[in-house]
């Protein structure tokens, strides 16, 4: 068993983490059950950890998509500073197959810890550490829903959740994206078995939904900037 994916880079030149120190790579995004390299039950690391080097160099081999089960799968990569146990940097990313440099990777997405965020003023009479909801942004939290035979565009800033019900083959469109998790849910009708297609900035592309009569499926996305990536290991129901 090779590993498919080579993952290097210079700690200084990572936003947020400290000039020397330990990277660990966790695997995420693969459902409820551990992922396994294709073709075989052996089970992939889940968890890998490497010391960077006294100038802050390192490097790691780990398993890409194209050998593990489910696709889309993602890596979240904390960084620590030398003896500490305080994370300084988590960051999520897209990895595949390929010799990846962190330094210049855009992440998935990207969180930081609690110290890293500082009171506002104000927003909509909200002081000191608030939580933002969509209504806050403009945007509704409340289900908006749809019908669908051709194209349809979901306008993130109506609603980051919403379900299309399919009455045909059907492309999809995302529109204005919102700092939050966005959700769509895709219904089939009593017909079942309609297509979908996804536009170019929702790469991929992410898995068809179910196809029978009734069923559902549930998609998650965050925005990187320029596409919606799948956040989530799709969930169909009936």
């Amino acid at each position: 068993m090779t590993p498919d994916v080579t993952l290097t880079g210079l700690l200084h030149t990572i936003a947020g983490a400290p000039d020397a120190g330990t990277v660990s790579i966790t695997l995420v995004n693969y459902g409820s059950n551990q992922p396994q390299v294709q073709g075989n039950s052996i089970m992939s690391q889940v968890v890998t950890k490497v010391q960077a080097a006294s100038d802050g160099t390192f490097s790691v081999n780990l398993w890409g998509n194209d050998q593990i089960t489910p696709q889309n799968t993602l890596y979240e990569v904390a960084i620590y500073p030398s003896g500490s146990q305080a994370v300084t940097s988590v960051k999520t990313y897209r990895l595949n197959s390929g010799t990846y440099d962190l330094s210049n990777l855009i992440p998935v997405q990207t969180s930081l810890p609690p110290s890293a965020f500082t009171p506002v003023v104000s927003v909509n009479g909200k002081t000191g550490y608030i939580t933002l909801t969509a209504a806050d942004l403009g945007s509704s939290q409340t289900f908006q829903y749809v019908n669908s035979t051709t194209t349809t565009t979901v306008d993130f800033s109506q609603s980051v959740h919403w379900t299309i019900t399919l009455k045909g083959a059907a492309t999809i469109n995302f529109a204005n994206a919102q700092p939050l998790p966005m959700t769509l849910i895709i219904t089939q009708d009593s017909t079942g078995s309609w297509p979908v297609s996804w536009a170019s900035n929702i790469p991929g592309p992410p898995p068809p939904p179910g196809s029978n009569p009734g069923s559902s499926t549930v998609y998650q996305f965050a925005f990187d900037g320029t596409n919606f990536i799948l956040s989530n290991s799709p969930i169909a129901t009936g």
